[in-house]
Formats: structure tokens, sequence, C-alpha cells
């Protein structure tokens, strides 16, 4: 039987290295992108631990002078790649003894080279409680290119919806389940004369208005967990729909309490919109 010697076995030649495609172009963050250091610098500490912890100790001076080379390509001088691959402090973090000296606030800023450091400087030193900002990129690829998903059909997704009526008013209302379900079930109602259901019934029965179920808006959509926070989060945005909708005619058993401070801010926001009566005709 075979016995491992000096990390291997005799019949196998091979040593542990980092593996790199032939089609491997070595194209990591550049130097001169407009991130910030602390990313970089990952990049060059990741990849370099990965070679300490991989490679045999005949092939790590090789494949570090491998990525010296790939990071020079990449706009990195020899003084950052040497600061960067600095052995970690093995220690761990010192234990926070007193929950009192923590931060207590932050502060998530875009990332501009020269700016954002010295705004978080500034906070840290002006601010009264201690100040812990973070540097995000403010251009992200991400943001520019569409999403090569299709569209989902809002109706298809739980939420607050909006039912209009040929009389100019609308019914505002909730649901967990898909849109459709619920349209579905106020068709039902109208059908059967179920006026006790949603005031949808009952509008267009006792009233004699005509429904228009072929323009119902999804106002909010929202998931479907069957989460306590989810569902009063859904009936808090009803509630906020009910009011910024002012010509409605849904029950006030379905609208929850709202804290008159978010009734001032509505009434001043530039979303609030309201349903106004087509005009009556001349007799």
């Amino acid at each position: 039987m075979a016995v491992e010697k000096d990390g291997r076995l005799p019949f196998l030649h091979d040593c542990h290295m980092v593996f790199r495609k032939p089609a491997h172009t070595d194209w990591y963050l550049h130097s001169g992108s407009n991130d910030h250091p602390s990313q970089k610098i990952g990049v060059i500490k990741t990849l370099t631990e990965r070679v300490r912890r991989i490679c045999e100790p005949s092939q790590l001076e090789r494949d570090l002078n491998h990525l010296e080379r790939a990071f020079g390509w990449n706009g990195y001088s020899k003084n950052e790649f040497n600061r960067a691959i600095r052995p970690r402090n093995s220690g761990g973090r010192p234990e926070k003894t007193d929950m009192h000296d923590e931060r207590k606030g932050w502060a998530c800023l875009p990332y501009i080279h020269g700016v954002a450091d010295r705004i978080g400087r500034i906070l840290e030193d002006q601010i009264p409680f201690r100040q812990n900002s973070f540097e995000t990129n403010s251009n992200n690829p991400t943001r520019d290119l569409r999403s090569a998903k299709d569209k989902r059909d809002p109706l298809s997704a739980a939420g607050v919806y909006r039912v209009p009526c040929s009389c100019g008013r609308a019914y505002i209302g909730t649901t967990k389940r898909s849109v459709n379900t619920r349209i579905t079930e106020h068709k039902r109602s109208c059908r059967l004369g179920q006026t006790e259901q949603p005031a949808v019934a009952e509008h267009a029965l006792l009233d004699g208005h005509q429904i228009c179920f072929g323009e119902v808006d999804v106002l909010h959509q929202s998931q479907r967990y069957s989460i306590y926070i989810v569902f009063i989060s859904r009936l808090t945005r009803e509630t906020i729909e009910i009011f910024k909708h002012d010509n409605n005619f849904s029950r006030n058993e379905e609208v929850t309490a709202l804290n008159p401070n978010w009734k001032r801010v509505l009434r001043q926001t530039a979303c609030a919109k309201t349903i106004e009566a087509p005009p009556t005709p001349h007799a």
C-alpha cells in the first residue's frame, strides 16, 4: 500500500496549487475604478489568502508572484500589493465589554473619491453621539441595465388595489392572495347579490352603478407570507391609500387607525391624489 510522504502519494506527482482555467484573464477590480479602497484591498487579500491556504510551500512563491503580476496589470503598484498581503491578525477582535460604548448611529454615503471620506470624518467629529459611516458605490451597473426577466402581471400579486366605478368613485381594498382572485370574488358577489360582502356589491346593487372591473389598479404590492408584520403593513398601506383617495366608498370598518401626524403629511404630499367624479350632463 502506498504511504503518503511529503504531503502526496508516490504515484501522484501533482502539487496542490490554485487552478485557473486556460481562458482566465486575470482581470480584477481596477485600481482606477471609483470604488472604496477597502474593496480594492479586500480583493487582493482574498486572493492571497486563498493561495496561502491551498498551495503547498513549494508553490506558494510561484502563485504569489503570479498575483503580483496580475494586479500590476490592473493598475496596482508593488507597494500597494505588499501592504495588502500582510498576514491577517489571527488574534480576533477584542471582546465587547460595555454596550453603552457602541456606536449609536450610522450613515450610508455614496462613495465619491475625496468627498465621502471627508464627510465621514466630519460626522464622527461633530455629531454629539458616535457616528458610524458606510460608503456605497454611487454607480451600479444593475441600476442602468434592464432586467432580463419578463415583467410580472401586477394583478397576480397580493397587495392593495383600487376598483373604479362608473360614478367616478372607487373602492380601495387589500388582499393576501392575488388581486385577480379577489376581483373574481367581487364579481361573484355582484352577480349573486351578496351585499353583506365588501362594499363593491353593495354600491353596485343598491346605487345601481356599473363597477369597472376591467380598470382595476394595483396601488401597492406586498409579500404573500402570512406574517403578522406583513399583515399589519398591508392594512396600514390600505388605510393610507383610502385617505389619499377621498372619493371612495370603502366602509369605515375596513380602515385601521392612522396617526394624525401622518394625515398632515399625506395632505401636503404631492403624491396624494383625489378621484374626481365626471361632470354631470345637463338635462
